[in-house]
Order: structure tokens, then C-alpha cells, then sequence
């Protein structure tokens, strides 16, 4: 007898314990919802277009970081410079 595919417990995991093992939850999604998404994707844009949306997706999160992380720097590097040390005026008698 094959072992049956039990389809709720398949979708319904804790994802609690799966971050205490220290498994990520990338945009706290679950497995199942992950897969559900995936197959809708590829009824909706077919095999032929699900690579080049795959590799566009990719690029613009590749820009997106490249973007933040040179915001970032410029922000440390602005509030690690030394303030200009300004002489108080003097007073002319």
C-alpha cells in the first residue's frame, strides 16, 4: 500500500519551530504557501516565460541591494566623519 499524501499537513507546519532550528522564513512564508505560489505562477506565465521572470526578479533585488547598501555607506561614512572643529569668533576690542 502507498503511503497516503496528507495534503493539510502538508500546508499547515509550524513555523515557529522551523525559526528555532534556525531555518529562515523568507517573508515569513511557509513551504506549502511557497509551492502554491510557485504553481500559480507557472499556470499564469507558462515554462517559457517563468526563467527570463525568474532572472528579471533577480536583477531588480540584485539593484535594489546594490542601492541600499551604497545609502548605507554614506550614511556610516557621514556620521563617522569628524565634525569640522570651528574656532569660537574671537572679540575685537
Amino acid at each position: 500500500m502507498a503511503p497516503r499524501l496528507d495534503i493539510g499537513s502538508f500546508l499547515q507546519y509550524d513555523k515557529h519551530k522551523e525559526a528555532e532550528k534556525g531555518v529562515p522564513a523568507v517573508f515569513n512564508i511557509g513551504f506549502g504557501e511557497l509551492v502554491i505560489i510557485l504553481l500559480v505562477a507557472l499556470v499564469i506565465f507558462g515554462p517559457q516565460k517563468l526563467p527570463e521572470l525568474g532572472r528579471s526578479l533577480g536583477q531588480g533585488i540584485r539593484e535594489f541591494r546594490r542601492a541600499t547598501q551604497s545609502l548605507t555607506e554614506e550614511v556610516t561614512r557621514a556620521t563617522l566623519e569628524k565634525p569640522e572643529t570651528r574656532q569660537p569668533p574671537q572679540n575685537e576690542p
